[in-house]
């Protein structure tokens, strides 16, 4: 075989490849579409599973942890704040399941996109009722 017989194959070669990762990329990004699609359809279904995860999430919370610190009268500090915001994190990762997780990582952008609306809206609701119970401890006293 001589040298032009040889990069006219090693050009077939890298065309071929060429043409391949060109269907892998188009089929790829096709799946992705399609899930993200899946997700939007079935928005209203999570959206209602990642609410009802986040109130149990945050009632066992309430119950197992913060309950004891909002009636100690000791403000909670943020070492505390993050512990609890992450186990109230994990805990509707958990109650969501995985399939339902990966759905709103779609809708969401990314992971961390939806974890950081998770701490957020669990530092909110902590805030509103560390100060809603103050209020009525101190009127108890």
């Amino acid at each position: 075989m001589g040298f032009i017989q040889i990069a006219i194959i090693c050009l077939l070669l890298v065309s071929i490849f060429f043409v391949l990762y060109k269907i892998y990329t188009v089929y790829k990004r096709s799946l992705h579409y399609k899930r993200r699609q899946s997700a939007f359809d079935n928005y209203d279904n999570l959206i209602t599973i990642l609410n009802t995860s986040k109130h149990l999430a945050y009632d066992k919370i309430f119950r197992e942890e913060l309950l004891v610190w909002l009636h100690s009268k000791i403000k909670t500090d943020e070492t505390n704040v993050d512990k609890y915001e992450r186990e109230y994190i994990e805990t509707v990762l958990m109650y969501c399941g995985e399939a339902v997780v990966e759905d709103l990582v779609c809708i969401y952008g990314d992971e961390n996109a939806l974890l950081l609306n998770l701490a957020t809206e669990f530092t909110i609701k902590l805030i509103k009722d560390e100060t809603n119970i103050g209020k009525l401890l101190s009127n108890d006293t």
